[in-house]
């Protein structure tokens, strides 16, 4: 009996919230991704599902494929920087709201 080959090697995870970080991710890749959700985003108050959705969207017509999680983790670190406001846990997707921050 042989066992499966041990799992492949660790992938990096992102200081801001933990996720894994795309191998090919640059500072490119995030300053236009950036740019994608700040241009899906609203100056109402709108639930973190569906900026992630029209992102998701918005990416696609772009023929970028770029994972809800990989979007999470920006808007996790925009809303950090201040660049999104928030109100609730954002890591709850459903429950939480996400807005362009009045400040910017």
């Amino acid at each position: 009996m042989t066992l499966p080959d041990a799992p492949g090697p660790a992938v990096p995870r992102s200081a801001v919230s933990g996720a894994a970080v795309p191998a090919t991710a640059d500072a490119g890749d995030t300053t236009e991704l950036d740019s994608i959700i700040l241009s899906c985003a609203q100056t109402e108050w709108q639930r973190v599902t569906m900026l992630i959705a029209a992102t998701v969207d918005a990416t696609k017509a772009q023929a970028l494929d770029i994972k809800a999680q990989t979007i999470a983790s920006r808007i996790y670190a925009l809303t950090d920087a201040k660049q999104l406001d928030s109100k609730g846990n954002i890591r709850r997707w459903r429950t939480s709201e996400i807005r362009i921050s009045k400040k910017v």
